[in-house]
């Protein structure tokens, strides 16, 4: 019983009542975590073998008094990725993700949320892990692998760094090509998982591989990167990772911090996305910096269609100014 006491202990110090008693919305949100760990042990859908159970516990937790309805959603949704095993994980991917090789790489196949999946017209809340981002084989990480795999002379004996790696096809890429070592980086410890499952998907020996979820963007994890950007021949590779103006200042600083560091080079696959794009946001970004293109892909008809029109993406090396 012990992932249930991190369960309550999680839910009872969320904002949610239920007629005045915090224990009612957390018990309900127990009942809900089990019955949904019963659904990813037994392979079945709760929906279907038990609707008017399930529609009574969500009814009951959604007329909570909450005073944040998305931070009560949030609380349920961490609870429930918090009750999971690495194994139930594991399960649910393998069951709601399909092999695929319909991007710029398909000598690489990757397990993905596609549109032959259950999942792919799904809401948020269907999810029981966190946004599943690595689920989805982006633009501009695309661009950036088919340049590896087209360019793998460059790599050979290299240290990359896999920053926002999601599915793992830029590190499969890096390794392909020679890469000496390798930093699989994602915060999201799904997508750390998933990479696994695409490594082993696609025969690819990781024993130079190392597999972190680690925040690279917070000052005491320097550590964990800085033996990857320290080698003559090392790289930092983002693909798709300027998304929002934001994150794109972050991300940058961090980067002018691991280019006074050392004397690594950095590479990007992006779309057109509006932080690196629009003249607006990049003022509103903070960071000096100039791309120097190196290649541009058109995107396939398909792709295209999944990632809101954008029709080719571009790989370029960053530099800080």
């Amino acid at each position: 019983m012990k992932e249930e006491g991190r369960v309550w202990s999680i839910v009872r110090n969320s904002q949610g009542t239920y007629k005045g008693e915090k224990s009612t919305i957390a018990a309900f949100s127990i009942v809900w975590v089990w019955l949904l760990k019963f659904e990813l042990s037994h392979g079945s859908r709760l929906y279907s073998k038990c609707p008017r159970m399930i529609l009574v516990i969500h009814g009951i937790v959604l007329e909570a008094d909450v005073v944040d309805s998305q931070r009560k959603h949030s609380c349920l949704r961490f609870a429930i990725m918090v009750a999971l095993s690495t194994r139930q994980v594991v399960k649910w991917i393998l069951r709601n993700t399909c092999k695929s090789r319909e991007s710029l790489t398909p000598e690489i196949e990757l397990r993905l949320i596609t549109e032959t999946c259950p999942m792919w017209m799904s809401t948020p809340d269907q999810c029981p892990l966190r946004d599943p981002y690595w689920a989805f084989y982006w633009p501009g990480g695309q661009a950036l692998t088919r340049f590896i795999l087209d360019n793998h002379q460059l790599f050979v004996g290299s240290h990359v760094l896999d920053f926002g790696a999601g599915c793992g096809a830029t590190s499969i890429a890096a390794i392909r090509s020679g890469a000496q070592q390798v930093l699989t980086n994602d915060i999201d410890i799904n997508a750390i998982l998933a990479a696994r499952l695409n490594f082993k998907l696609n025969k690819t020996a990781h024993w130079n591989v190392t597999f972190s979820n680690a925040n690279l963007l917070l000052p005491y994890n320097d550590p964990v990167w800085s033996a990857f950007t320290s080698g003559q021949k090392s790289y930092v590779l983002l693909g798709d990772m300027f998304y929002d103006t934001e994150f794109a200042a972050v991300v940058l600083k961090w980067l002018q911090r691991v280019r006074n560091q050392s004397d690594v080079s950095i590479l990007v696959g992006d779309p057109g996305r509006h932080p690196l794009a629009d003249q607006n946001h990049r003022s509103r970004i903070g960071v000096e910096f100039k791309e120097c293109l190196i290649d541009e892909y058109a995107l396939p008809g398909y792709v295209t269609k999944e990632h809101y029109g954008f029709t080719s993406s571009k790989v370029f090396q960053l530099d800080l100014l």
